[in-house]
């Protein structure tokens, strides 16, 4: 299932960021929580599916925002295969487990903690698309 809560012109300057989840519900609660922050969202409920869009249309997201623990495909491999696809995509990855399995991950710009508060994701999301911004401006 996909799911996009916001305007999709390419002329609009918002980010746009890809949130996938396997739990709708949490799909759903992220993306309105980022649409509130003024990010444009679409939203997956299928990792592979969402890799499938990241492949035919990578340069049309920012960012990636993806749960861990997915049944079909882990969030740190489609984190791996969307930043070969797009390596200027801000990755932050969602876990409700204590200690992350990729603080030392390359492709993980941020981890965000379940559950978390729109001021962390807010943070988080504005620190990841700020570190791609100043990395792509360097490289």
């Amino acid at each position: 299932m996909r799911q996009d809560l916001s305007d999709s012109t390419s002329l609009d300057p918002r980010p746009r960021v890809m949130v996938v989840d396997d739990d709708g519900v949490l799909a759903g609660a992220a993306s309105m929580l980022l649409v509130s922050l003024g990010y444009r969202v679409k939203t997956h409920t299928e990792p592979k599916a969402a890799l499938a869009e990241l492949e035919s249309d990578a340069g049309s997201y920012d960012a990636l925002l993806t749960d861990y623990a997915m049944p079909s495909l882990s969030g740190i491999e489609l984190a791996r295969r969307a930043a070969a696809v797009r390596p200027g995509l801000a990755i932050v990855l969602v876990t409700g487990y204590d200690r992350g399995p990729c603080e030392q991950c390359a492709t993980i710009d941020a981890v965000l903690r379940k559950p978390y508060r729109l001021a962390e994701l807010e943070r988080v999301m504005s620190s990841a698309l700020e570190q791609r911004q100043v990395g792509s401006v360097a490289e």
